[in-house]
């Protein structure tokens, strides 16, 4: 795998911004710019999903510090700490790093800790891959005189690479001014692949942007990488045949047992890393809608923490589980610990059979005043199914505001304008949901909606896609007549 051109592949990982804007160019080379749909995540978890592809809640590499299961204490992240493969493991890539995570023990790479990142790269131009992460950015004064000045120290570093070297860029976004933007999305990827003048418009995944890494060093992507399909990519990209991968590998550590252990020894530095750790994947879990995932996850910020934002994406996992029995022992808790606030009423509505206690305990939540956004969502669709029309269509519309919405949420608004033939406000906020491989009756609630609003194509593909599954349904039927 070896090549005359050194290096390949050049990556630079940070939460930080590192540029103004989106630049049409840097060091005088075409620069490509993707917005990231991603939670708030730490510089080593998206440098470790960068080399891998796949999320934190798969490789397992959120801090660059863990805690020891054996001495209970803070250490850094080893590579088998590190649970998916990186796009160099078993490969002859020459690799050098600087303040990349879980590489001790990794043979196969060289890994300076720097604090002049960008003068020590220089040093590692030998190599075929070079991968940087500038950790220490983000706890820097990022005015737009300091984005400025970054942004020429990057560019300096850009022009000591052959103009055929291909890298890629994950940095937080800014206005053209440099000011950061306060936006859902914080993170962009630019790439200088080339001279492609394209700029795509939609958003992509870090772990698609990881699986781009793969593509641009030269290696396939394995089973479980997702190989995006953009067009800047190398050309050989659509010929490359996925490989099977070693791994994920399990995870062998006990979190709760490790969590009771930690608490029982006060060790406060260790608490709050494992607090960062379980929130991250919290967030990541919520965002990617893994509920089994999500239920972990909060069970352990739970112990760790216990507040009401912990408990509530518990009894979010649950009740998207239909795990009812479970949801009673938990909100008894809720009420126990916080009960004067919003969400506890939420709960306990959820676990109640009376439906006049149920309206009850509804009708007294202020909307506005609920203090956990995520509870919106559900609180919406209890408002429907109780009757309670017009609050529960004003909760849900500020839970897709406040980007907290997820597709049970979506869907039940949609349902709730299409009953009331505000066809097109139902596609709109339905968004892509029901195209693909999910609950049968959101792939027909979207039909109903194509078809209403007489969308032959759309309508077509949509019942063909309802029939392959089920070939006697009569709404897809009936739309197949109707449109053929």
């Amino acid at each position: 795998m070896s090549t005359d051109q050194k290096p390949r592949f050049v990556m630079i990982v940070t939460d930080a911004p590192l540029m103004a804007g989106r630049p049409s160019k840097l060091a005088n080379r075409v620069a490509i710019h993707l917005t990231i749909i991603s939670a708030p995540l730490p510089p080593a978890a998206s440098a470790t999903t960068i080399a891998t592809g796949v999320s934190p809640l798969i490789h397992g590499i959120v801090t660059k510090g863990t805690v020891d299961s054996e001495s209970l204490t803070i250490r850094e992240s080893v590579r088998t700490d590190r649970r998916f493969q990186t796009f160099w493991d078993e490969s002859d890539l020459d690799v050098k790093l600087i303040n990349w995570p879980a590489t001790i023990g990794d043979g196969q790479v060289t890994n300076l800790q720097s604090f002049q990142e960008f003068q020590d790269a220089k040093e590692c131009l030998g190599a075929e891959i070079v991968g940087i992460l500038l950790p220490r950015l983000a706890r820097e004064e990022n005015t737009p005189r300091e984005v400025s000045d970054t942004q020429q120290e990057l560019e300096n570093f850009l022009e000591c690479l052959p103009k055929e070297t291909k890298v890629l860029i994950v940095h937080r976004r800014t206005e053209d001014d440099g000011v950061p933007l306060n936006s859902m999305h914080t993170l962009c990827a630019t790439f200088l692949v080339g001279n492609y003048e394209i700029q795509p418009k939609k958003l992509c995944y870090l772990e698609a942007v990881g699986a781009a890494s793969y593509l641009l060093a030269g290696v396939p992507c394995p089973l479980g990488v997702a190989q995006p399909k953009w067009q800047f990519l190398p050309p050989c990209a659509e010929d490359i045949q996925s490989v099977f991968p070693k791994n994920p590998l399990p995870d062998t550590v006990d979190w709760p047992a490790l969590i009771q252990q930690i608490i029982q020894s006060d060790n406060t530095a260790s608490i709050t890393l494992l607090t960062q750790r379980f929130t991250t994947l919290v967030s990541l879990a919520f965002k990617k809608q893994l509920w089994n995932k999500l239920e972990f996850n909060s069970v352990c910020l739970v112990q760790l923490r216990g507040n009401p934002f912990d408990y509530w994406m518990l009894i979010l996992a649950l009740e998207q589980q239909g795990k009812i029995e479970e949801l009673q022992p938990v909100t008894v808790l809720l009420e126990k610990l916080f009960p004067n606030i919003f969400i506890t009423r939420i709960a306990k509505a959820l676990v109640q059979f009376d439906e006049q206690e149920t309206l009850d305990l509804l009708q007294t939540i202020e909307i506005e005043k609920i203090g956990v956004y995520h509870a919106l969502g559900l609180y919406g669709r209890s408002c429907l199914k109780a009757g309670l029309m017009e609050r529960g269509e004003a909760a849900l519309v500020l839970a897709t505001q406040k980007g907290v919405a997820i597709s049970a949420d979506r869907v039940q608004l949609a349902k709730f304008y299409f009953e009331n033939g505000e066809l097109e406000k139902a596609l709109r906020f339905m968004k892509r949901i029901g195209e693909s491989d999910c609950e049968l009756s959101w792939q027909v609630l979207r039909l109903k909606i194509l078809d209403n609003l007489n969308l032959k194509k759309e309508a077509l593909l949509q019942a063909k896609m309802i029939l392959a599954n089920d070939s006697t349904h009569a709404v897809a039927l009936k739309a197949l007549e109707k449109f053929s």
